[in-house]
């Protein structure tokens, strides 16, 4: 972000980001006895996911199916105690997103992987001058639609029907062949929807 971005979208909004500091800063105290309890279970499940993580190259596999490359050296996964009825799965920046603890092994792996292909993909959207909802929901099914073939999967435990993709998975797998980049295949989805 250069200092002029800075200066017109960041700025403006840093008495908002003090008043949240501030909730944070009065509240940490109270929050000490939940985190002793907390931790032990946190560090557990960071350890046991790490080592399926570490051993399933799952960034590794992303690359090879699209052909693109992962922009960073890792992916961080960051484990949440506070969201359980919350929002998951959410970017925190390009390598890294933020999930429930409590989850199941599947859902995480699931997740982890989709996650990891919407930031792979992620360049399919950043071309646009302006957002796009259809082109959205495009890429997140696409990434769904790579996810099962990264995981060797038929199916996942999780569901976009938001996304419409009941109507874009059985496009991306009328289009798909191998060597065809997830750009044209994209494209030919949306010729088609």
């Amino acid at each position: 972000m250069s200092d002029e971005e800075w200066e017109k979208i960041v700025k403006p909004l840093m008495p908002e980001f003090r008043k949240v500091a501030q909730i944070f800063i009065d509240n940490i105290d109270g929050y000490e006895p939940i985190w002793r309890q907390v931790e032990p279970v946190l560090r557990e499940r960071a350890e046991r996911w790490n080592d399926k993580f570490d051993k399933s190259n799952i960034v590794q596999e992303w690359e090879r199916i699209t052909g693109k490359t992962f922009m960073k050296d890792r992916y961080y996964i960051i484990l949440c105690y506070a969201n359980k009825n919350g929002p998951n799965a959410n970017s925190l920046s390009y390598d890294m997103n933020v999930f429930y603890y409590g989850s199941s092994d599947g859902y995480i792996r699931d997740l982890v992987s989709h996650e990891v292909g919407t930031h792979l993909l992620s360049e399919l959207l950043f071309k646009l001058r302006e957002f796009d909802p259809v082109r959205y929901a495009a890429l997140e099914c696409l990434a769904m639609f790579y996810n099962l073939k990264v995981l060797k999967s038929e199916r996942l435990s999780y569901t976009l029907s938001q996304f419409q993709c009941d109507k874009f998975l059985p496009l991306y797998d009328k289009h798909y062949y191998r060597g065809i980049n997830p750009e044209r295949l994209m494209e030919l989805a949306l010729k088609e929807r």
